[in-house]
């Protein structure tokens, strides 16, 4: 008995994979005959019902409809993308900086340190990035100090943590409200020091009589004491 149909009946396609090159180039032939399909077969490939057409070829319809989903992304994708831009653009402008250090990779996170009032050398961490085994512990380092730019971003705009969670999860909206809102930059949020203590005053000693010259003082008389 011919085992081909039943092979093609009930493909178990590791089984057909483990089979010798030899024995494979047979089975390609009997495949050709008896199913009359053609089909491109390199050892090492699954065989399954599709590649001799048993299966439904791809509809049209189904095609179309899922490039139009990639489509529609990519366009979401670069839309948010430009509103992100145009709020920090906006962000910088307020903050006394021009627009266009906004767009400058690095650059501008050595601006916006600037601005919150952190030490713009933080940004050295991100050369932890391209090091491998420091990379992992480089990314956290700068989670840490994204946060806090952030916190401190909105306290220098009169905000606080609400639109720093905000800025965290719902970057593009929570930018756009900060930069197209009523709030202004202020000034970055230091930690005020304590002042030297201030010396005392001098208590001002009590006016005395200024003298002529050679004038004589007045004696009391003896009675009057």
């Amino acid at each position: 008995m011919d085992p081909v149909p039943e092979l093609y009946e009930e493909i178990i396609p590791e089984l057909i994979n483990e089979l010798p090159p030899e024995f494979t180039d047979e089975l390609q032939a009997e495949l050709f005959d008896e199913l009359g399909a053609e089909f491109e077969y390199e050892v090492g490939t699954e065989i399954t019902p599709e590649l001799y057409g048993g299966g439904a070829p791809l509809d049209g319809a189904v095609a179309a409809g899922f490039i139009g989903m990639m489509v529609v992304s990519w366009i979401i994708a670069i839309v948010f993308l430009v509103l992100v831009i145009i709020a920090w653009w906006k962000i910088f402008t307020k903050a006394g900086q021009e627009g266009w250090k906004s767009i400058i990779p690095f650059y501008n996170v050595y601006i916006m340190l600037g601005i919150v009032g952190m030490p713009p050398l933080l940004m050295l961490i991100m050369i932890g990035f391209f090091i491998p085994f420091l990379n992992l512990i480089a990314g956290l380092a700068w989670f840490v100090v994204s946060i806090m730019m952030y916190y401190k971003l909105s306290l220098a705009f009169g905000k606080g943590i609400g639109y720093t969670l905000g800025l965290i999860f719902l970057h593009p909206i929570f930018a756009l409200m900060l930069a197209f809102g009523d709030a202004k930059y202020t000034a970055p949020v230091v930690a005020v020091k304590p002042s030297d203590p201030t010396p005392p005053t001098p208590t001002p000693a009590p006016a005395q009589e200024q003298k002529a010259p050679g004038q004589v003082p007045k004696q009391t008389p003896p009675d009057a004491q």
